[in-house]
């Protein structure tokens, strides 16, 4: 299935969590995973208003409470107002 973003929204792949390893004694349950404030993804697609200048297979940091998880036919796909996008990722060239 295609998903096509629309009203300034962002499609992208949030990237794999690396888990912390925190060495102070606290009880949460075994189930309990701690989420960062900030999150790392890859832009996917973006609508055609959007403004920001970035494309398919951008590296992003966003803010985590505002990635919207949208289900349709099976598949999760997730979507991000271009102003919750903090920074763009870039390598650093020679």
């Amino acid at each position: 299935m295609n998903v096509f973003p629309v009203n300034k929204m962002i499609l992208i792949e949030p990237a794999e969590e690396q888990e912390e390893t925190n060495n102070k004694t606290i009880l949460v349950p075994e189930d309990y995973k701690p989420k960062s404030q900030y999150g790392l993804g890859f832009v996917l697609d973006t609508s055609d208003d959007c403004q920001l200048d970035i494309s398919a297979g951008d590296e992003i940091v966003y803010e985590n409470s505002m990635l919207q998880e949208v289900p349709a036919h099976g598949e999760s796909h997730f979507l991000l107002k271009e102003n919750y996008v903090l920074c763009v990722l870039e390598d650093e060239e020679d």
